[in-house]
């Protein structure tokens, strides 16, 4: 098992294996015409997706991202419009409810998948991840204000300095609108529009409002320290929304060298293997205990319904059992009211498309209730598996307690067994993608093009890995000791590194001086040294390693400042500066992170 997400052509080859040799144990001599309608089923199964996912009906992910997106912004804006107003309204005017953060980062996710698939293009994917997790800070930069506002306190704000905060305001929604519509337009152009202007503008001279409003008396009805709050929230914000989106060097690195055995192996996918494997052995047991060929199901439920993650598991087996509970009804209504009124064809196929559109369009109205319109989905079509009218509704009451015995035998080995809570594994997967970020330059010199493009596909998996592990905190809460938008700054920060070394790693058009490449080579070995020191201190699993050069850095990059240097030697060391501003925020990050 190369990865935690078990593909969908892997897991019903698994299911069938699975299911002969279970027949197997109870009738050994009657495996043969059994595993021809399997397969067969399954070939059938398999066709059926490829022919309407390639030819009746294809939908293509990107578009459907991108609308989904920009949407999530235009709501953002209209969220922090509604957050203006109760700083800005007038004593008595009535306001608005705020409405709650909702976020779509695991639908956005699951969409970057279909991109991936139907692309394979790592760097179109970085792009677009990069987006995402621009459009979540936004997010959470403005649940920040709505909790500001929130606080107990007078809200008033009077003279100049309320004209500035209105002033960010507007500027503030506009640049989110233009944010939106270069996500719509698919434009990778550097994001200095004049509605961004504006809001570096506006916030600078709120700044400057704010320090005169110090001099003079406060009004009484103005609450100080709300104010303060709520000028550190807008800038914030604005340095999240003016955030650029680095896209990758332009130069192509060529393919790929081949991934080793060890990198496919990953800890994380073995350990998920294993566990998957624990929950079907207790699985087995459970049926073989029982003696009753029907409990085939329960090892299928641990195949479908296996997620990596204590938080995970916590917070989805609730929502299967709900949808196992509720598909199980509706199968014995049909049983009751369609199996012994109707004989036809037409009447079963007519049932089947109503459950199964039911539940996926539950599946598709929320995340949070995707689980369950998934689970009532399969519950039926495992339950009501034959299209002819059933003898005994006992052999369908088997299988729902095989459903429901299976996602207890998962839950016992990730809850019990062998829980892995979730903010420790989101360090250790950011510390994992920021040694990948300083191995790209290894020694005096970068690794060759192969590798580079292997790390950067590599370092990409790792970040939306990570990615994930952030949206799981997000929705496990405080419990989890994470920060989740610093982990999604900490995501983006560390693309942006990596993109940045490749950019230095690759070969000159123009050749540079034997001076300014030095310098370069130390100021690369120098930041390495920082982002090891860095891996060691946010992942608590492995030892951690004092910071080294730091020194280094700063009198390699005043030496290269003090050179008179060419067109691409300026280029290089406008490079190497921003890498160093890079690494410093992303100390400032997991420092953030680690604290909270």
């Amino acid at each position: 098992m190369l990865s935690s997400e078990i593909p969908v052509a892997w897991m019903l080859l698994n299911v069938g294996i699975i299911q002969i040799l279970y027949l197997a144990i109870f009738s050994p001599y009657g495996i043969g015409w059994a595993s021809a309608y399997i397969f067969s089923g399954i070939a059938v199964a398999a066709a059926f997706l490829a022919a309407f996912e390639l030819a009746l009906w294809p939908v293509n992910d990107e578009p459907e991202l991108r609308h989904s997106l920009a949407k999530c912004l235009r709501e953002t804006r209209l969220r922090l419009e509604l957050i203006g107003r109760a700083w800005l309204a007038t004593p008595g005017e009535p306001l608005a409810a705020v409405p709650a953060l909702q976020s779509k980062l695991g639908a956005h996710l699951k969409l970057l998948d279909g991109v991936k698939s139907e692309h394979r293009d790592e760097r179109r994917t970085a792009r677009l991840l990069g987006e995402i997790s621009q459009v979540e800070r936004i997010a959470f930069a403005t649940e920040r204000l709505a909790l500001i506002a929130k606080v107990p306190g007078s809200h008033a704000l009077h003279g100049e300095l309320r004209n500035q905060v209105q002033d960010s305001l507007r500027t503030g929604g506009e640049a989110i609108e233009e944010f939106a519509r270069r996500i719509e337009g698919e434009s990778y152009a550097p994001f200095v529009g004049v509605s961004t202007a504006g809001l570096r503008a506006s916030l600078s001279e709120l700044t400057a409002a704010k320090e005169r409003a110090l001099l003079r008396p406060v009004p009484a009805t103005t609450d100080e320290s709300s104010v303060s709050a709520l000028i550190a929230g807008l800038e914030q914000l604005g340095d999240v929304v003016e955030a650029p989106v680095d896209v990758p060097p332009a130069d192509t690195l060529g393919p790929p060298a081949p991934r080793s055995l060890s990198a496919r192996l990953g800890p994380d996918a073995m350990r998920y293997g294993v566990k998957v494997g624990l929950a079907a052995v207790l699985g087995l047991l459970i049926g073989l205990f029982a003696n009753r060929p029907n409990l085939a199901v329960i090892l299928w439920t641990v195949m479908i319904a296996s997620l990596p993650g204590y938080g995970a598991t916590v917070r989805k087996m609730g929502l299967r059992l709900i949808g196992a509970l509720t598909g199980g009804l509706i199968t014995l209504g049909v049983l009751i009211v369609v199996s012994a009124s109707y004989d036809s064809l037409l009447a079963y196929l007519v049932v089947v498309f109503c459950v199964t559109w039911l539940g996926s369009y539950v599946a598709q109205s929320s995340e949070r209730l995707s689980y369950a319109g998934i689970q009532l989905t399969n519950t039926f079509l495992i339950l009501y598996i034959a299209l002819e009218p059933k003898a005994s509704e006992y052999d369908p009451l088997w299988r729902f307690w095989g459903i429901v015995l299976g996602t207890l035998s998962l839950a016992l080995v990730e809850l019990v067994v062998w829980p892995e809570h979730t903010g420790p594994r989101l360090r250790a997967a950011l510390g994992r993608a920021t040694r990948m970020a300083s191995a790209l330059w290894p020694g005096v010199l970068p690794a060759p093009p192969p590798q580079l493009r292997r790390a950067e596909i590599d370092l990409i998996v790792v970040l939306r890995h990570a990615t994930g592990l952030a949206d799981e905190a997000r929705l496990e809460g405080t419990k989890t000791g994470v920060d989740p938008a610093a982990a999604l700054a900490a995501t983006e920060t560390l693309r942006r590194i990596a993109y940045r070394l490749i950019g230095l790693a690759l070969p000159s058009r123009m050749a540079l001086s034997p001076e300014v490449d030095a310098l370069r080579s130390r100021i690369v070995h120098a930041i390495n040294g920082r982002l090891a020191a860095l891996a060691g201190r946010i992942d608590p699993s492995t030892e951690q390693v004092a910071a080294v050069g730091v020194e280094e850095l700063d009198l390699s990059l005043r030496r290269l400042r003090e050179r008179q240097l060419t067109a691409p030697e300026s280029a290089q060391a406008e490079s190497c500066e921003r890498l160093a501003v890079l690494v410093h925020d992303l100390e400032r990050t997991f420092a953030g992170l680690v604290a909270t």
